[in-house]
């Protein structure tokens, strides 16, 4: 079965339009340099913006990094439609456009950190202070709570780093929303200080590249607040998720704005549960060991999935559950007639009269990942491997288990600097290996050598050889070899 053609992805305001009522002015932080190329300190800027149609004044206006406060010098203002750079940790003159913090400053993070911007000296626990807000690299960072209770941010979102040399850059498509989106509304890029910023958002995917890649309906135990279900995003693009919508039987919950998922990445749900780690949203870090997803959401509150026999949908909004258009993908068990079988039909992406059989207690519904899950034999029941790859991913008959590891799909890919690579190993293996190797066939860097446990592994890349030399950019191979044979993969570094 073929699935219709890929649609324009709807992004929607998260918190509302009103929720930028702290800003006093149209000033916007423009562009981070945090990470310029060699040293750091003295060297790093960041650039506000005035899209606004006058003049405003920078008194009485702060600068937070790290909790660390720096105030605007007298008389520090931008004209409409200019721009302010402030120089951090550095000595120099300042200028009608130019500020010089002075040494006795602070150095922005480059691992990660979070720049907030004030229209007082005082009061910076207090949202309606907040003139701007942006995190990078990590969520959580400084004066986060702050910005979102502003409405600026949404928790736990941040823009991804970019390379040595690059700055964050803020580019959204007409006027800025109010709630910053990490990946629309962002970008890295070679820096334009003082200029238009010089890229647009990035290629996204779209929600219609999600598919549903595991359910867990019938747990051991209590089905009541223990019912999983994950979702991969099969594009070789992140994805943003504005929009998504989960729906079980009559009930739906929608994804909060701002949230993202890599190429190739995983998404936990925790359905009708408020107990996983992390709270409502938390990144891949704040998952138990062996989780591989990159996010984690409670969906909370909703409902858990039925057993023996149940559906789970994907919606782009909460609009329509009867637009065939407006659904993105659909699994049901037990009997066919659940909610939305009818709709997910319409749309393509469902046989008629079809579902995966009852499944035994404690097993998981896994999709295989070859076809796109469109009939039960796109799918099989295995041992629960939520947050990691499926077991039955691409071999056996439903409730098999496969002859040996498997291996999944990088993420990032491509990537620049370092990259993961996951497998699953259904048994122990006394001797595997992980291996990159070249378009010529040459090894490059050998991973791992040596005695597995069963269950998932992550190791990764750092796109160094085995000397410790960066590679070139270009297209590489990496190989699992085990007792069971050889699996590969391709990934492409870019520079």
């Amino acid at each position: 079965m073929i699935r219709r053609s890929l649609l324009l992805m709807t992004a929607l305001a998260f918190f509302g339009g009103s929720a930028e009522a702290a800003k006093v002015s149209q000033v916007y932080i423009s562009e981070v340099l945090y990470n310029p190329v060699g040293v750091d300190g003295g060297n790093q800027i960041i650039e506000l913006v005035n899209r606004g149609a006058s003049a405003q004044t920078l008194n009485p206006w702060s600068i937070c990094i790290q909790f660390l406060y720096k105030n605007f010098p007298v008389g520090a203002s931008i004209p409409a439609g200019g721009r302010y750079i402030i120089h951090l940790n550095a000595n120099g003159s300042n200028t009608a456009t130019d500020w010089y913090t002075g040494t006795g400053y602070v150095n922005i993070d480059v691992t990660g950190d979070g720049i907030s911007l004030y229209h007082t000296t005082t009061g910076f626990t207090t949202s309606g202070n907040m003139e701007d807000y942006v995190q990078f690299g990590a969520g959580g960072q400084p004066r986060e709570n702050v910005a979102v209770a502003a409405g600026f941010w949404t928790a736990g979102t941040f823009v991804p780093l970019g390379a040595e040399g690059q700055s964050v850059q803020f580019v959204p498509a007409g006027s800025p929303p109010a709630t910053r989106h990490p990946i629309s509304d962002y970008c890295n890029a070679t820096p334009t200080i003082g200029a238009a910023n010089s890229c647009g958002p990035p290629p996204m995917g779209s929600l219609d590249d999600l598919r549903i890649a595991e359910v867990l309906a019938d747990p051991m135990g209590a089905e009541e607040g223990a019912t999983r279900a994950e979702v991969v995003n099969t594009a070789t693009l992140p994805t943003s998720l504005d929009g998504l919508t989960l729906r079980i039987g009559d009930n739906h919950f929608t994804v909060p704005n701002g949230l993202s998922v890599p190429a190739g990445g995983l998404i936990l749900i925790n359905l009708n549960s408020a107990g996983a780690p992390g709270g409502p949203l938390a990144p891949r870090a704040a998952g138990p060991p062996g989780l591989l997803a990159d996010l984690v959401i409670n969906a909370v509150p909703f409902a858990d999935l039925t057993a023996p026999a149940g559906s789970l949908s994907l919606y782009k909004n909460a609009l329509n559950f009867e637009d065939p258009v407006n659904i993105v993908d659909f699994l049901q068990w037990g009997a066919a007639g659940q909610a939305g079988d009818s709709v997910a039909v319409a749309g393509g992406i469902w046989t008629a009269g079809a579902f995966f059989p009852e499944v035994t207690e404690g097993s998981s519904i896994q999709w295989r990942g070859t076809n796109d899950g469109d009939t039960p034999d796109d799918w099989c029941a295995d041992v629960p491997t939520l947050g990691t790859v499926n077991l039955c991913s691409s071999s056996g008959t439903p409730g098999g288990t496969p002859s040996g590891p498997v291996l999944a799909a990088n993420r990032p890919n491509p990537f620049n600097a370092s990259t993961r690579i996951h497998f699953v190993t259904s048994r122990p293996e006394p001797s595997a290996s992980l291996v990159v190797y070249d378009v010529a066939g040459r090894p490059v860097r050998h991973l791992f050598q040596g005695a597995l446990g069963a269950g998932a592994v992550e190791m990764s890349w750092d796109s160094r050889d085995d000397s410790g030399s960066l590679v070139p950019g270009g297209l590489y191979f990496y190989r699992l070899t085990t007792t069971a044979g050889t699996q590969s993969r391709k990934m492409t570094v870019f520079r």
